[in-house]
């Protein structure tokens, strides 16, 4: 995972630059690799287009916006170009309608998540995916668009940790589980140089999946990710996200603003939320919109560069601003005007709710953090007026405010609390900033838990069959109650070899794909009794081999290798509680009904997900 982030920190650093210009002396280059030394903005090696243009005055400054224009929508298109290579067939969402995904798209936080619970996802962790995540992830970051690369590293960790669970032959599902849940902890750390916080963080959202024993492997793997970064960085110092630096020292006196400042940044990861299932209720539902997702990736690419290009922070990688806003003796555009940073803050905001959600791979954790830290340093500007006016009164540290009000945007926005303060103590390396990091964050998850309930990754999860350990509302329903509103129709009814026609297992496998898709379990029945299940990507590949080279004429089939015999059967009148906790505790896909000890049906966990959805 290293290295994956290693090689993507270079490449992202030449690819961003080369909108507004290029170096001279080595073409490849960013433009603080080709100028390390240059104590100012002018490096007679970097060379805007405008120069190789020769151009001057207004018609320089239209043609570099056009120039860095027609690049980032170019670069965001090729982005999407490489996601839409990971789409799969048209399937079945828990609210019955059919949809078409993109493997590569979005964070591929929520997927992991529903994959750790015990979710099939097909074509999610494969090599096919990883390396499309990878090279178009590249091009979305490269693009300038306001998303991040941290959820998306999370989605790149867990396929190396499902690839090397096929390497070793690691065959038990619940064991592959594990180990994909551990590699959450890798991608994080890369993105932040901090594996406490990677460790914390992938307990934190898979905690309910993953066990206690986890916990030193799942530490193990950050630290050698840490490790192997730390090693590589020495080499190139760009390819990550560095630590912004030591704050400075706090007095008790400011403790309330940073606990405003953490109920603001609260409120602004729920107005984020409620921002965005707006712009996919309205804007993503107009009939050209969203039949076309690469027009959607083409409009964001060219506001963020309409946008972007006349702002000095904005036009910042923001992984960059980020450090500029946290080191306020830092070389570049420091000290920061109200104004710009006001008018940043906003286009920001903006550009952040239109860019979640497109068809690109997309993280939110910088993002926010850069809404929240414009935010903070538009307070600390206010403070240092009153402070000139009365000073003694209250000390001022602009990068505190910033790196706070960074944090509680972010919380507020994931509703992650131990892994936002952890992360904001690696980032800034200030031990003694603890209880002002907690106080903040403690109130921005209450801000934000009284303004919208749920998470940013809730919304995500919407439409995939994932259960809450902690679900609060489970309605008094019995099984038969479920399995009524839920029943499906097909079955196969196997003699004592287990063997079918192979004209049954057509149809049904036929019925099963059309109308919800390859995970559906198709139970095996014999005399009543239920034998097990067979997923129906497991009865096409039996099908297949019975139509394979050598098999002309086979007319009937085994299906014994492909049943899974270790299935969680139930009596019709245990209650949705139990069921509840059988799905969230064992990861079972279905559960078998049985009535008197006969066979009766089968529930899937996705009908018994939109069954509770419909009765909260």
């Amino acid at each position: 995972m290293a290295i994956v982030s290693y090689a993507i920190g270079i490449a992202e650093g030449s690819l961003f630059e080369i909108k507004s210009g290029f170096c001279t002396a080595r073409w490849f280059l960013s433009k603080k690799a080709c100028c390390p030394d240059s104590s100012s903005h002018a490096c007679a090696q970097w060379r805007p287009w405008s120069d190789i243009l020769r151009l001057a005055g207004a018609k320089a400054v239209w043609a570099n916006f056009a120039i860095f224009a027609l690049a980032t929508v170019s670069l965001a298109a090729l982005s999407h170009a490489v996601t839409s290579t990971t789409a799969s067939p048209a399937r079945a969402t828990t609210a019955g309608k059919a949809t078409r995904s993109f493997a590569a798209a979005g964070s591929g936080l929520a997927e992991v998540q529903v994959i750790v619970s015990g979710v099939a996802l097909p074509g999610y962790l494969t090599l096919r995916t990883l390396a499309a995540k990878t090279l178009a992830l590249l091009l979305s970051i490269s693009s300038g668009m306001c998303i991040g690369k941290e959820g998306p590293f999370v989605h790149i960790a867990a396929c190396l940790g499902n690839l090397s669970c096929e390497f070793f032959s690691v065959h038990e599902a619940g064991r592959g589980r594990r180990i994909v849940g551990a590699s959450i902890a890798a991608g994080v750390t890369v993105a932040f140089r901090a594996p406490i916080s990677g460790t914390l963080f992938a307990f934190e959202v898979a905690g309910d999946h993953l066990p206690l024993e986890m916990l030193f492997a799942t530490f193990f793997g950050a630290i050698a990710a840490a490790l192997c970064s730390e090693m590589l960085n020495t080499y190139w110092s760009e390819a990550t996200l560095h630590p912004v630096g030591r704050l400075q020292g706090w007095k008790w006196t400011e403790m309330p603003v940073f606990v405003a400042l953490g109920a603001m940044g609260g409120a602004t990861g729920s107005l984020f939320i409620k921002s965005t299932k707006a712009w996919k209720r309205y804007f993503r539902q107009i009939p050209v919109v969203k039949q076309s997702a690469m027009l959607e990736v083409v409009l964001v690419g060219g506001a963020t560069a309409a946008l972007n290009f006349w702002n000095p922070y904005t036009k910042l990688p923001v992984t960059e601003l980020l450090l500029q806003l946290g080191a306020p003796g830092a070389e570049g555009i420091d000290p920061f005007p109200t104004g710009p940073v006001l008018v940043a803050a906003l286009i920001k905001c903006a550009l952040t709710v239109v860019s979640h959600g497109i068809q690109v791979p997309a993280g939110i954790f910088l993002p926010a953090m850069a809404m929240g830290g414009l935010m903070g340093r538009l307070v600390a500007n206010s403070i240092q007026a009153f402070a000139i006016r009365f000073p003694g009164v209250i000390p001022v540290a602009p990068e505190s405010y910033s790196m706070v009000a960074a944090g509680a945007t972010m919380c507020g926005t994931t509703r992650l609390s131990m892994t936002v303060v952890v992360i904001l103590v690696e980032l800034t390396g200030s031990l003694d900033h603890m209880l002002p990091f907690c106080g903040a964050i403690l109130a921005a998850k209450w801000a934000a838990s009284k303004l919208e309930r749920q998470s940013i990754y809730d919304t995500c999860l919407a439409s995939y069959p994932f259960l809450n350990a902690h679900s609060p509302t489970i309605p008094d329903a019995e099984l038969c109650d479920v399995l009524a509103w839920a029943a499906r129709p097909w079955e196969m009814h196997v003699a004592d070899t287990r063997v079918v026609s192979v004209v049954d297992a057509e149809k049904i496998h036929r019925q099963v794909v059309q109308a919800d898709g390859p995970d559906r379990c198709i139970p095996i029945v014999r005399n009543g009794g239920l034998l097990g299940v067979i997923a129906g990507s497991d009865l096409g590949r039996a099908l297949q081999c019975a139509s394979g080279v050598g098999c002309n004429g086979v007319e009937t089939i085994d299906l014994t290798p492909y049943i899974d015999p270790n299935i969680v059967a139930m009596d019709s009148h245990s209650s949705a509680g139990l069921v509840h906790q059988s799905f969230v505790r064992l990861g079972q896909q279905c559960v078998g009904v049985l009535r008197r000890g006969q066979y009766a049906g089968l529930l899937h966990r996705r009908d018994f997900v939109e069954f509770l959805r419909r009765r909260r």
